[in-house]
Formats: structure tokens, sequence, C-alpha cells
């Protein structure tokens, strides 16, 4: 709704005043007092309120963070060192969206739809392990928005 509103009130408001105003300078109609002028003015001032509004509400919607930290069964590495690897396949750039194209070349690391976006990142934080276990695992699986 405030995405509508600010279109309709910061944007339109201010191009129908112009037009507006070049048809009666050409047709040159004069009438006593500015009442368009304030009328057109409010138009235009209840849009900034609705853009503020409107980028307020996108800042809280990407703020919100979502985490799950789960333990993950590790067999104890033999020579001491442990071997990371993803088993799941790379993200490929699988959408329809024409202006997104790298050349003709395979777009990677990230696939995004019509409602999803999908990064490939991983992020390693290593701390030493205060169980009895030498090395212990967890993932955490992280959602933004």
């Amino acid at each position: 709704m405030l995405g509508w509103g600010t279109l309709i009130l910061f944007i339109g408001a201010p191009i129908v005043g112009l037009v507006v105003w070049l048809i009666r300078k050409v047709i040159t109609v004069r009438t006593p007092g500015n009442y368009l002028n304030w009328t057109f003015g409010g138009l235009w001032a209840i849009g900034w309120v609705c853009l503020m509004f409107f980028l307020a509400s996108m800042s809280t919607d990407f703020k919100r963070y979502e985490s799950v930290e789960e333990a993950a069964v590790v067999q104890q590495p033999s020579q001491g060192k442990m071997i990371f690897k993803v088993s799941q396949p790379e993200l490929m750039y699988e959408g329809n969206f024409g202006w997104m194209n790298d050349n003709g070349n395979e777009l990677d690391g990230f696939n995004i739809t019509a409602d999803t976006l999908k990064l490939s990142t991983v992020n390693l934080d290593f701390q030493k392990s205060e169980d009895s276990l030498p090395v212990s695992c967890y993932y955490c699986k992280t959602s933004d928005g």
C-alpha cells in the first residue's frame, strides 16, 4: 500500500501538476488564488511521508535474521587434520531474468527466482574445543530478510 502511495503521490502528483501548469500556461488561463499550487504541493508532501514510511518498512524487512545451529556427526581425524567437503552441487543461475547475463557464460554462486535469492557462502570459524573430543563440528544455517 505504501509503495502505491509513494508512486502516485511522490512521483505522479508532481508530474500531473506540471502537465496542468503547462496546459494552463499554453491556453493562458488565470484563476484567482493559488489553490492548485497548495493542492499539488500538499499531495507531494503526503508523498514524502509515504516515501519515508515505505523506506522504513523496507529496512525493517531486511533486518530480520534467523539462524539454526546443529551439531554435525564427525569422525575423529586420524592424523589430526579435518577435511571439509561440500556435499551439494554448486549453485547455478537457473532463472529467466533477461537483465541478468554474463555474456553467455554460466552465472554461478547464486540462484534467484521470483521470491528467493540463494547465495553459496561458507564461513568457517575455528575455536578451541571445550569438551573431551579433540574435534567437534557445528553448522549454522542462516536466513536474512
